[in-house]
Formats: C-alpha cells, structure tokens, sequence
C-alpha cells in the first residue's frame, strides 16, 4: 500500500526541521532570536503539538535551558483546546507557540534572526510525520511538567 497523498502546502516535520537548519546554518537571518507557530491542528494532541512546535523552535534556536509559561484555554465554538506557550532560555531568545484545535490543519513559522526573517505561511503541517519528538532533548521534561 503507497502512503496516502498529501495535500499541497503541505509539509512533513523531517522536511520543516531540514529547512530550518540549512535556513539557520547559511546565515542568511543571522542569528536567530524568536521563532512565531501558529499551528490549527485537528488529530493531534495538544501535548504532541506543543513538542513537535517546540522541537521545531529548538532546531533554530539550540535552546539554552528554557523557562515556560504556558496558558491554556476553551474556544466555545469549536469547543477545542487552546495552547499559547511561551518560552525564554537563558540567552534570552524566546518562541511563542500558539497551538489550537480545529477543523482545518493551518500551519504558520516565523524565525526572527537579527539580520534578517524566515517565514513559512498557509502551510499545513503533516500530523502522521510527529511521530516521536526527540526524548533526549534537555527542555522536553521541563515543558512536559509545564503543561500538565
């Protein structure tokens, strides 16, 4: 059985994290300051999405011991969950994920390097491509702990 076809505008994580890197290690922004996700997901976890949007983040940033402030919330319409996660690292680079359920897969990346930005916009992010996001990483635990 072929895997099932992806819709256009559509991108898996293994590609996004590739693209980051050599976005980051060509020095075209810089060095990256902030990265912005805006993610509509709607067969993923919250929890899922909030690390696979974080490893996403950390593959610009190389993270240094993050502090988390993570704020969830109802949306009455959709009756789904929302997640807004902020996190600073002790260098002082920060992400903001803004992570939501819903019917449409909306994906949006912005990494704000001091020379320069890299977007990525009306994207989709492909949910079967999370698998698991690297369990090693230093600030998995403590992000973890965060949103529970």
């Amino acid at each position: 059985m072929s895997p099932p076809a992806t819709k256009p505008g559509t991108v898996s994580l293994d590609a996004l994290l590739t693209a980051v890197r050599n976005a980051v290690d060509s020095g075209r922004i810089g060095s990256p300051v902030n990265v912005r996700v805006h993610w509509q997901f709607s067969g993923t976890d919250v929890k899922a999405a909030a690390l696979a949007a974080v490893r996403i983040a950390d593959e610009a940033l190389a993270l240094d011991e993050p502090a988390w402030r993570v704020r969830t919330g109802k949306l009455e319409a959709s009756k789904g969950r929302m997640l807004n996660v902020l996190g600073e690292d002790r260098r002082g680079r920060t992400l903001l994920a803004t992570l939501c359920r819903g019917e449409a897969n909306e994906f949006a990346l912005t990494v704000f390097g001091n020379h320069g930005t890299l977007r990525l916009e009306h994207s989709r992010l492909d949910e079967n491509s999370l698998g698991a996001v690297d369990s090693d990483a230093a600030w998995r635990q403590s992000l973890a702990e965060a949103i529970a």
